[in-house]
């Protein structure tokens, strides 16, 4: 029994010296990393995407959003005022006040004199209006009951109420009487527009950063033109240039300072997109040490 002590005790001492030996000779360390632990990206992807997209964006125009996303208000190009042919305005008195009528069977040519006497305005009556009308009108406003009275036999009038004048017709004659006043009228300006030497006309290039010459000159050219059909017409004049990215627009300076202020807000960038994209190169040692782990 002691002496299979003394050997158990022997061996001991033995398997304590070997590991003390190990640990001294770093046997038992641990291992370095294997070489694919280490990032096969080593550069910042992300950031240097954003930073050559911002040298990109630098060399345009940069989107002005105040009036717009904080005040939330329309960014006004050009104003124009328009006249209202069917709405008499308040300030006409005559016109707006209120009438009582009764007539039956009265011509409708005499029953438009007697408006026009009431509403003392000039009332011209054409042709073509003929027939008699009966009706009965209590506290009606003047212009209301002109209307009212123009529906019943299915006529309409011109109201020039600034010329102290209204045109009663039939509707097919007073719009072919329009529509030839219209085209004259285009006809006329065009032919002013060729002629006119007083304003100079300039031809000015625009540098466009975000949208092609061909949209640049599809929206201006709709947004001037005038008229529709054979008659319509553009005032300006708008050559693309696709090599330099650019139009050329000649017309009077108030025409090309519009088309300026059009372009400000409309050749602008729009959010753009960061995509991320990674390529590896796999080996068969690094599909190796990858199964090894």
């Amino acid at each position: 029994m002691n002496i299979k002590k003394i050997k158990l005790v022997s061996s001991f001492l033995v398997l304590l010296v070997a590991l003390t030996n190990c640990t001294s000779t770093g046997q038992f360390k641990k291992s370095k990393p294997f070489k694919h632990n280490t990032p096969l990206i080593k550069d910042n992807i992300k950031k240097s995407g954003q930073t050559e997209i911002a040298k990109t964006l630098e060399m345009g125009p940069k989107p002005i959003f105040g009036d717009t996303t904080k005040l939330n208000k329309r960014k006004q190009i050009s104003s124009q005022a328009s006249r209202n042919y069917l709405i008499i305005p308040d300030k006409y008195t005559n016109l707006k006040q209120r009438i009582s009528l009764k007539f039956q069977n009265l011509d409708f040519k005499e029953t438009m004199q007697l408006m026009g006497r009431i509403g003392e305005i000039n009332i011209l009556v054409g042709d073509e209006v003929a027939g008699a009308i009966s009706a009965e009108l209590v506290d009606v406003p003047w212009d209301k009951a002109f209307q009212a009275i123009l529906d019943m036999k299915n006529y309409a009038s011109d109201i020039d109420v600034t010329s102290n004048l209204i045109r009663v017709h039939s509707p097919e004659t007073l719009t072919s009487q329009e529509n030839y006043k219209s085209e004259r009228a285009q006809a006329v300006k065009k032919k002013i527009e060729v002629e006119d030497s007083v304003e100079p006309i300039i031809s000015e290039i625009f540098r466009l950063y975000y949208i092609s010459p061909a949209q640049a000159k599809k929206t201006i050219s709709e947004l001037f033109t005038a008229g529709t059909g054979d008659s319509s017409y553009v005032p300006i004049q708008i050559t693309e240039e696709v090599t330099t990215r650019s139009i050329i627009v000649r017309g009077k300076e108030k025409d090309l300072d519009v088309v300026d202020k059009v372009l400000k807000e409309i050749d602008v960038r729009t959010k753009q997109v960061l995509i991320e994209a990674f390529i590896v190169e796999a080996n068969s040692d690094f599909e190796r040490a990858l199964g090894v782990r």
